[in-house]
């Protein structure tokens, strides 16, 4: 067998990894996130839960599973998961973003802002989390505010963004594109 035989496809490279180290939660975490990648919830959801059983203080983990919790619309236990993920690294960046944009999906607009501010300040180079910032000051007519980050991502990263090329975030019952993150 050739070793490149592993790595044929990410499934088969993820496997691959718990097989030859089942001790560690990284393989489940990442195959989790390939499962959660393709909106496959329940295999996801399998995997984090097994990568949190061999490290209980896996932030990151924690944070997946709230974003598989919020997908299934289970949104206590997804709570639940976000806020402990910061509770345990409360350097995490994403978990801050991802906390926001569920706070975002139930109209919570005042914690969403909060929680990508601190994104923001913990990760400034978050351009995502820039975005949604800029599309909830517009959607919520505070257009100074989100002229601000419009002129940022602009200068910064030279982005136009205008909410009309990002009607994705209006109304949102899903914060998008995290998943972009998460690989």
């Amino acid at each position: 067998m050739h070793h490149s035989d592993n790595y044929k496809d990410r499934y088969v490279y993820w496997n691959n990894a718990i097989i030859t180290s089942p001790h560690s939660a990284i393989g489940h975490q990442g195959l989790g996130i390939n499962y959660l990648n393709d909106g496959d919830f329940d295999r996801s959801e399998k995997e984090f839960k097994d990568s949190i059983k061999l490290d209980e203080s896996n932030s990151r983990s924690h944070m997946l599973l709230g974003m598989v919790y919020w997908s299934k619309k289970n949104y206590g236990e997804a709570e639940s998961e976000f806020k402990l993920a910061m509770k345990l690294d409360p350097m995490l960046d994403m978990g801050y973003a991802s906390y926001g944009g569920f706070c975002y999906s139930l109209k919570r607009i005042k914690e969403a802002e909060y929680f990508w501010k601190k994104a923001v300040e913990l990760n400034p180079d978050n351009i995502d989390v820039y975005e949604k910032l800029a599309m909830l000051y517009f959607n919520v007519n505070r257009p100074k505010e989100a002229e601000f980050f419009c002129k940022l991502l602009k200068e910064k990263w030279d982005i136009e963004f205008s909410p009309e090329n990002y009607s994705k975030y209006i109304n949102a019952e899903k914060y998008g594109s995290q998943k972009d993150h998460m690989e």
